[in-house]
C-alpha cells in the first residue's frame, strides 16, 4: 500500500487502499487473509508532519488450536500514524529518537504502508486461536472431534509418578 506524499495537503483527503495477502508477505501460525486488506484514511498535513488515520478491515481464517477447524473472523481496526519528514542528515541523527512518529526523508515523495499493516494485523492475531471459548478440542487417543460427537475412549489420569505418594497418603 503505497501513499503519494506530494499528494497530501493541509487539508484533509479521504483515501482507500487496497492490499492483496501476497503483497503484504504475511506469514502467520494458523491464519490466512481471506479477503483484501482495505485501508479508509483520513491524510493531511501540518508542516513537516504528515497525519493518517484510518480504519483497517479484512477477513482472516485461522485455525483453531484445540479442534483444529477452520472459522473466518472480521477484524476492523483503528491505525494512526504521525510521518515526521526530516532531511538527510538530521534523520539520521534522530532515528531512536521518535516512537510515536516514523521518520522519513524529505526528498521521498512515496511512503510504504506495509510495514505497519503487518505489524497491525500480527499483533491482532491470537497466539492461540479457538473457533468458540468452551471448545473442547480433540480427544488425545482417538482423535475425534468433542464438539460434534462424544468417544468412547477411557483416558486414566492418574500419573504413575505419584504412586509413591499416594502410599504414603491414608487416603488409598
Amino acid at each position: 500500500m503505497e501513499i503519494l506524499l506530494d499528494s497530501i495537503t493541509a487539508d484533509p483527503s479521504d483515501l482507500e487502499l487496497t492490499a492483496e495477502a501476497a503483497e503484504l508477505e504475511l506469514h502467520l501460525d494458523l491464519a490466512n487473509l481471506v479477503t483484501p486488506v482495505t485501508y479508509k484514511l483520513t491524510a493531511w498535513r501540518m508542516e513537516d508532519e504528515i497525519f493518517l488515520n484510518g480504519t483497517v478491515t479484512y477477513t482472516m481464517q485461522q485455525t483453531c488450536a484445540r479442534c483444529l477447524n477452520e472459522y473466518e473472523v472480521p477484524y476492523s481496526l483503528t491505525m494512526d500514524l504521525v510521518l515526521q519528514m526530516l532531511p538527510d542528515d538530521q534523520l539520521r541523527q534522530e532515528a531512536d529518537e521518535g516512537e510515536e512518529f516514523i521518520m522519513i526523508s524529505s526528498s521521498l515523495t512515496t511512503f510504504v504502508l506495509d510495514q505497519q499493516l503487518r505489524d497491525l494485523i500480527t499483533l491482532e492475531n491470537p497466539l492461540k486461536p479457538l473457533c468458540r471459548e468452551d471448545c473442547a478440542g480433540l480427544c488425545p487417543r482417538c482423535g475425534t472431534n468433542l464438539n460434534e460427537q462424544g468417544c468412547n475412549c477411557i483416558i486414566k489420569e492418574d500419573d504413575p509418578r505419584w504412586e509413591a505418594l499416594k502410599k504414603l497418603s491414608n487416603n488409598n
